[in-house]
Parts: C-alpha cells; sequence; structure tokens
C-alpha cells in the first residue's frame, strides 16, 4: 500500500487514512514502516482521534498541524504518531531508541489499545533534539526532571513484562 508515496505494506488505510495522511510529513511515514520492519512484529496506529493529526491543543505538539489562514493550506505537518506494538513494550522502546529514526519517544503505561484492553502505547516522533519520557497514571516524567526516572521506568517496565 502507498501512503503519501510511501510504499507501507504493513499499514493499513484504517490506521492510517487518506484525510489525515494528507497532513502527515512524509519522513515520519518512512520511519515508522522502516521501525515496523527493524521491530520484526506488527504495530498497530492507535485509533484514537489525536494520534496521528491535531489541529488543536498543544501547539508544540508533534502531532499539531498549522494550517496558512488564508489558503487553508498546511505550513506545519504533523511528524508524530502513536501505536501499539505487539511485541514485549520494553523491547519495541528499546529498538525505537537504537534505530535513531525518532528524535522523541515516549511510553505510556496508562492507555488502552485499539479493542479497549490495557496496553502500553509509543509516542514517536521526529523532533530534532532526542527526548525520552513516560507517563503514568496520567503523570508525565522526563530524565531531566526526575532524580528517579529510570529507576521507575525499569520497575514499570518490571511489572508490565510479568503481567504478560
Amino acid at each position: 500500500m502507498e501512503i503519501n508515496g510511501v510504499n507501507m505494506p504493513n499499514f493499513t488505510n484504517k490506521e492510517i487514512p487518506p484525510e489525515k495522511a494528507q497532513y502527515m510529513d512524509s519522513k515520519i511515514l518512512e520511519n515508522i514502516q522502516l521501525y515496523r520492519y527493524t521491530l520484526g512484529c506488527p504495530f498497530g496506529v492507535s485509533l484514537d482521534r489525536g494520534a496521528l493529526v491535531r489541529f488543536s491543543g498543544r501547539k508544540t505538539s508533534e502531532h499539531f498541524v498549522i494550517l496558512h489562514p488564508e489558503t487553508g493550506l498546511p505550513m506545519k505537518l504533523s511528524r508524530a504518531i502513536d501505536g501499539f506494538p505487539e511485541c514485549n513494550i520494553f523491547e519495541a522502546w528499546s529498538v525505537a531508541l537504537s534505530s535513531k529514526l525518532f528524535g522523541g519517544v515516549g511510553v505510556y503505561f496508562d492507555t488502552k489499545n485499539n479493542h479497549g484492553v490495557p496496553q502500553p502505547m509509543l509516542h514517536l516522533d521526529l523532533r530534532p533534539a532526542p527526548l525520552i519520557w513516560y507517563r503514568h497514571e496520567g503523570v508525565y516524567c522526563y530524565p531531566h526532571k526526575d532524580d528517579n526516572f529510570f529507576k521507575d521506568l525499569q520497575n514499570l517496565f518490571l511489572i508490565r513484562r510479568t503481567l504478560k
């Protein structure tokens, strides 16, 4: 399947609909397909309304699209995608970090997949400066703001692993 001129055999129009894909940077589409190949397991794009493109909310979000006020044409495209890897979340997170395909890699431990089942979600984006974070029980945690970041993250990964 081709989306925005990018060959994406592992994704469908349901996951990345044309009406949203037109507002997405083709580089994020290329990178998510490369990530899928590297990961070696399915990566289900979140069907949540803001998982690909957002026209409201925080303007600093990599999902946020800016439209020209007169022409309505995009001036800034979405450079982010949210989804659910169908493998161990620590492995998926590690591959996302080591692949160097993404500048921003966040893991959300308080999400439900497209079937309403609790499952960690990855946020992957193209921001220029690297940033990692996690969200647990609605609280965002960053390594530069939390002395226990890596210890707490490790515990969340361990808890998640024992639940599978």
